[in-house]
């Protein structure tokens, strides 16, 4: 016969038995395994940024807004209300492919303006500049547009009371009050008032650029240079940088040559501001002459150190700047000071020097020398002065008795290694030299004479006065390479320089710039 098993009774303690079972697989499923952990939203520096980024949460007006007035939403922006991100714009033509070189959507550009800047200043950096730029925003006096490019009033939130104080706002009210009239002047009080505000709006646009660079309208900036540098930097750790100026005790960074802020610094500025800036800082911007040297003192309150970045971050010209070898083998990032065509010419330069060099080959103080100064200078060029005066002799001065040399004045200039103790690096290594001193103030030729003859006289500049048989006319020397400007004749004075262009060429050749000095903090 066939035995079959009968199935086991399901029994109450056998039922407990399945349901404990099954409670302790679920338990250990759920709390037990191990899995992976949630990555952190910060990207490791060297990586990139998540594609997808997080609109600032901005929902009405800024936090430590007195009254409910709109911020425009600035260039490449989305429109949410009052907040925006400075995302990426359509294009409706072909991309320009400098908006997508290295690091270019990790590095937002922000432009100081006014309504009396807008038709030919800024219009200049749209054309330039900001064609490369995949994310940038526009702060002014005023809101409005440009080109079809909107702009940010950063006096929008300013306290009420403090604008009934300030009579500066009442050029402000004017521009609110009758928005299609024209504004001819800049008012300096008035600017003052943007740049903390500026700088917390620019966070809020874009919260997740790893470096901000904040810009005026006669500051002219590398865009190849400016992402070779930053991409050199760690955007973690807080740097606040740009050209150095002192206020008293105060260091902070010259607004016009341009202030560089990375994401650490920024991140520490905004919760400071959240915190501050009504009650500390906004009547702080009354007390004080200038709002870069505020932002200075709020940055330092929020644990942000100033790093210099001469001589990257300039406060000059291409004809203002002492060409030397500080900074002949450096990039240089910014100009200050820049009239318009100098900065469509030297956007020029570097637009041929990207093209044919690519991107990672940095535009050096060396080039800039080559494209904008040397086709400039000139044996001798009238109605010009090239800025130059390290000696200056004057015709018809009763001559000034000589110090006497101090014991061991000797032996610390040689310490130094001064190179004025090299053997014919001396006017007075001249032979006869009394006699040429004497008679360079006479004319432009004895004065260019006396350069020729000493060693270290690199440029010269003669200042003729024909009134009194010439007396009172300037012979200058100088070390340093300097282009200078235009000077026009004025009554009976008129300026001559020159140059010595063999010196030039030989400065030149021994400086080739193997190595690129990177280096700043100076």
């Amino acid at each position: 016969p066939v035995v079959t098993a009968a199935m086991p009774a399901l029994t109450r303690p056998r039922v407990a038995i399945i349901v404990v079972t099954l409670s302790l697989l679920s338990f250990l499923w759920t709390f037990g395994l191990p899995r992976e952990l949630p990555t952190p939203s910060l990207p490791v520096i060297h990586h990139d940024a998540p594609s997808v980024e997080k609109p600032a949460a901005v929902t009405g007006a800024w936090p430590h807004a007195q009254s409910t007035s709109s911020v425009n939403v600035a260039l490449n922006a989305t429109s949410t209300g009052e907040g925006a991100s400075a995302s990426p714009a359509k294009e409706t033509g072909p991309t320009n492919p400098c908006k997508q070189v290295k690091g270019a959507s990790d590095v937002m550009i922000i432009v100081k303006t006014s309504k009396a800047e807008l038709d030919r200043k800024l219009s200049t950096h749209l054309e330039t500049l900001l064609t490369c730029v995949p994310n940038f925003a526009i702060f002014s006096d005023h809101s409005g547009e440009i080109s079809g490019h909107k702009i940010y009033d950063a006096l929008a939130d300013i306290n009420p009371d403090i604008r009934k104080n300030h009579e500066e706002f009442n050029d402000y009210q004017k521009i609110v009050d009758h928005p299609k009239d024209a504004v001819k002047e800049v008012n300096k009080d008035l600017d003052k008032w943007k740049i903390l505000p500026m700088v917390y709006k620019a966070h809020k646009l874009r919260p997740y650029a790893k470096f901000y660079f904040f810009i005026e309208v006669d500051t002219s900036l590398s865009w190849t240079n400016a992402l070779q540098w930053v991409d050199r930097l760690d955007y973690r750790i807080p740097y606040y940088s740009g050209a150095p100026m002192f206020l008293g005790d105060v260091k902070f960074a010259r607004r016009g040559s341009g202030i560089m802020l990375s994401y650490g610094a920024m991140n520490q500025y905004a919760k400071s501001y959240e915190e501050r800036y009504t009650s500390e800082w906004e009547p702080r911007v009354g007390r004080e002459c200038c709002g870069d040297m505020v932002l200075a003192t709020a940055l330092t309150e929020a644990h942000v150190e100033f790093y210099s970045s001469f001589p990257l971050i300039q406060g000059e010209t291409p004809s203002s700047l002492d060409w030397t070898d500080k900074n002949w083998c450096a990039p240089v990032v910014t100009w200050h000071h820049m009239a318009v065509d100098d900065i469509k010419s030297i956007w020029g330069h570097q637009k041929k020097w990207s093209e044919e060099k690519g991107w990672e080959v940095p535009y050096l103080f060396r080039n800039a020398f080559n494209d904008s100064v040397q086709q400039q200078l000139a044996d001798q060029k009238e109605e010009w002065d090239n800025f130059g005066s390290d000696t200056k002799i004057v015709k018809g001065a009763l001559p000034k008795e000589e110090e006497k040399p101090k014991e061991g004045d000797d032996e610390k200039k040689k310490e130094k290694g001064d190179e004025k103790n090299e053997p014919g690096n001396n006017i007075e290594d001249i032979p006869d030299h009394g006699v040429v001193i004497n008679a360079a103030a006479d004319s432009a030729m004895a004065c260019k004479d006396l350069c020729s003859k000493t060693e270290d006289c690199i440029q010269w500049k003669y200042l003729a006065i024909t009134k009194d048989a010439g007396k009172g006319s300037e012979c200058h020397l100088s070390k340093t390479i300097r282009l200078g400007a235009k000077a026009k004749k004025s009554g009976d004075a008129m300026w001559t320089s020159g140059w010595m262009e063999e010196k030039i060429k030989k400065f030149s050749d021994e400086h080739r710039c193997e190595e690129v000095k990177w280096g700043f903090n100076q």
